[in-house]
């Protein structure tokens, strides 16, 4: 979130781990913090109140894109007041939409996340005990989904792989 570095996150044997590398190459390494072994597409910004980072993690319970999962937001110490160290993590765990694996994610310009599964979008806001989808889509029809992107104006865009592309 202050372009000091880079977060990654790894598969591990019993849960994912995060890793922080800063511009010079030092990494620092969490393991075992994910809720469980398969992490996918990741996002992170800064608390409402820019004392923590806040990453956001889709998690599949199996190796596929297309399988279940959930949404992982942990929350952590900046590595930039921390000598460059990943500390402090609190991690909860979310459902997201139909229970599955999140393909890709985005920020909008209020901190809402938007998600899209294979099947379907969805999106989270803090104080949320789940992903929801939206309400009304216009024009939208079902399709195989695969990317998501926010643009300057604000405007979600779906990218599928069976239909194009939609702006909503």
């Amino acid at each position: 979130p202050d372009s000091s570095g880079f977060l990654v996150t790894y598969w591990g044997s019993s849960k994912y781990g995060i890793a922080y590398i800063d511009a010079s190459g030092e990494v620092s390494c969490a393991n075992d913090v994910g809720s469980g072994i398969y992490s996918g597409p990741i996002r992170a910004t800064y608390s409402s109140d820019s004392s923590s980072w806040i990453i956001y993690s889709s998690v599949g319970a199996q190796q596929s894109f297309d399988g279940n999962g959930s949404l992982d937001v942990i929350t952590m110490t900046p590595p930039s007041e921390t000598g460059g160290e990943i500390k402090n993590i609190d991690v909860k765990t979310y459902p997201t939409i139909n229970d599955a694996y999140l393909v890709a994610m985005d920020l909008d310009a209020t901190g809402r996340l938007w998600a899209v599964s294979a099947s379907a979008p969805g999106y989270w806001d803090t104080g949320m005990d789940s992903m929801q989808t939206p309400l009304k889509i216009s024009g939208y029809q079902n399709a195989s989904l695969s990317s998501l992107q926010i643009d300057a104006q604000g405007r979600l865009w779906i990218g599928t792989l069976n239909k194009g592309a939609y702006m909503l």
